[in-house]
């Protein structure tokens, strides 16, 4: 296939950190991720079989040619014992009007996650550690995926939490496998496909006051193409959700990446993303 210059660079971008979206995406609304906005932890009352989140948040990037896009998020997971599963669906949708995208589909892939039972807590001076395996299979639902000729993508990753007082703190090491057609996502060769990476998630959650949560998030990912090629991705963001009732919780966020071969300052216009969300929990 034939690409332009622009489409080469967000190619170039999103092909390589295909797990941004778990890493550091607060538009996500997955409930038993500790980096989401409304992470349910272990304090939500009553265990239930079922439950689902859909959330809806607006965002623009900080390049005045930006365009402001809505993000739509589905949420649902079926508890079964110590574990669960859950089912992550993410659709975008340009809010500016006409629009020059060339992708049919404006669907993130689809997420397919694994909640492991809890491992046994690590004890550091008188804290716990709690570590929870997850993995996901990332079905390759998005124009990016189709673009690259890809069948999927299987993540592992462990989650290390630490509550200490208001805080709560999360390291989460990630190795991310996947598999494609070819080695390239275009004609020229220009496009690597990345089919292994890995990514450390670090954040800090912070229960300002009763039902007002603010968290700060980072991660380092390191993908290598078919031909050992690596491409560094780095990435940071912010997060603050008010719970307003047991079921709706509004959210403002801002995000930021760097690109993978520029490596442009600290807010890359085309990388950077600040916006508003309302969160429904059922």
């Amino acid at each position: 296939m034939t690409l332009g210059l622009g489409q080469k660079l967000l190619g170039i971008v999103t092909i390589a950190i295909f797990s941004l979206s778990t890493a550091i995406c607060f538009g996500q609304a997955d409930p038993n991720n500790p980096t989401s906005p409304n992470y349910r932890g272990k304090s939500s009352g009553p265990q239930k079989k079922y439950f689902a989140t859909l959330g809806a948040s607006m965002g623009r990037g900080f390049d005045e040619f930006a365009e402001s896009v809505g993000t739509y998020n589905f949420s649902g997971s079926y508890v079964a014992g110590d574990s669960s599963f859950t089912l992550n669906a993410d659709y975008i949708h340009p809010l500016d009007g006409d629009t020059d995208d060339t992708q049919p589909w404006r669907f993130e892939d689809v997420e397919i996650v694994w909640n492991a039972p809890a491992l046994n807590p690590i004890k550091v001076a008188d804290r716990s550690i709690n570590l929870v395996p997850r993995l996901t299979y990332r079905a390759p639902v998005s124009g990016t995926s189709r673009a690259a000729n890809s069948f999927g993508s299987l993540e592992g990753n462990l989650i290390a939490l630490m509550n200490v007082g208001r805080f709560a703190f999360i390291l989460s090491p990630r190795i991310s496998l996947s598999y494609h057609e070819f080695e390239t996502a275009d004609e020229a060769g220009e496009i690597k496909n990345v089919p292994v990476a890995a990514t450390l998630v670090t954040a800090v959650r912070m229960s300002v006051i009763n039902n007002l949560f603010f968290t700060v998030s980072a991660f380092a990912q390191h993908g290598w193409d078919y031909d050992f090629g690596s491409a560094p991705v780095n990435g940071a963001a912010s997060n603050l959700y008010y719970q307003v009732t047991p079921k709706w919780g509004l959210q403002a966020f801002v995000s930021w990446r760097d690109r993978v071969y520029t490596n442009n300052s600290l807010f890359d216009d085309e990388t950077s993303e600040l916006g508003l969300g309302l969160i429904a929990n059922f």
